[in-house]
This record gives C-alpha cells, structure tokens and sequence, in this order.
C-alpha cells in the first residue's frame, strides 16, 4: 500500500475525513501526498497550495519558540509581557510565565477572530487583559499573546523564527 492509497482510504469510501495531506521524510528524501476536499460545501479539491488551521498546534509551536528563545537568553520568562509586546498595556503586572503556563485567564470584550477586519482583532486583542480563573485557564488567546512576545524579545516575524528555531532543524 503506498501513501497516496492510504490517503485514498482516509478521505474516499469510508469518508472517515474530508481531506488529508501527509510529508515525511529525511534531509535527503520527502514524501508528500493529499486528497480529499479543502471545501467539501463548494467542492474545492485539496491540494499543494490549500491551507490548514494549525488550530491549538500553534500552542505548542509558540511554546517551543519561547523555550528555544529562553536557550539562547533573548527572552527572561520572569519579566512582564510588556517588556517584549508593550501595545498589550494591560498586561503590565503579568509575566511571560505566566501567560506561557496558563497560570491566569485572559479575556477581551469580544472574540478577535469575530472581527470585521485584521486591524479590529489586532486592537481587541491588544486591549486584552487578565480574567478570572474559573477552572482551566487554556485558551487560544495566550499563544496570541506570545506571539508578539517572541517578535519583540527576537526583533523578528513569528514565521521566520517558526522556520528557523523549529521546521528548518
């Protein structure tokens, strides 16, 4: 059975998903292959170019660049977010530890990625601020935080450091 049958029995009869896309490989040898539908509703194909949503990958793609940015001393987990990210003002009294460890609720007056434009969910997300732990405090909103943390403890996008710090290695 080659990877595109497996692919194949994935996203064909049973249907147990609508698409899948799968690499492997070494420094010297990548297998790759996809099926299925990106759209199923509009009947768009998957394919080489089709995007995912990390979804809560981006956690522990966030948390491995803060660690690897703590390795090299570019960031001190015991200071303030606002040492590295100051647009999130309200956020002064709280540590990169913190956030990182989901030690504390955050929360915002709205959902970011309900907004009518990217400028609408980058200014509710800077005015976010600590919430009251009721339960867990996990959420997406913490790895978002982070991620204008490690910009400004690097001086670089967070998909450079991603491809230098995680997936070039």
């Amino acid at each position: 059975m080659t990877l595109q049958d497996t692919i194949r029995y994935f996203t064909e009869e049973p249907r147990i998903m609508p698409c899948l896309s799968v690499a492997c490989g070494t420094a010297s040898t990548v297998l790759t292959a996809h099926g299925g539908y990106a759209d199923e509703e509009r009947g768009v194909l998957l394919t080489e170019g089709s995007l995912f949503d990390l979804a809560s990958l981006t956690k522990f793609f966030t948390a491995l660049i803060v660690m690897c940015l703590r390795e090299e001393g570019r960031i001190d987990l015991t200071r303030p977010v606002t040492a590295y990210a100051p647009q999130f003002t309200r956020l002064s009294g709280v540590t990169v530890d913190q956030v990182l460890g989901f030690e504390i609720a955050l929360t915002t007056d709205g959902r970011v990625d309900a907004q009518t434009s990217p400028e609408a969910g980058r200014a509710l997300l800077y005015d976010i601020r600590p919430g009251e732990v009721t339960g867990r405090a996990y959420s997406d909103m913490h790895a978002m935080v982070l991620r204008y943390v490690v910009e400004g403890a690097a001086g670089e996008d967070y998909v450079t450091l991603l491809n230098q710090l995680i997936l070039a290695p």
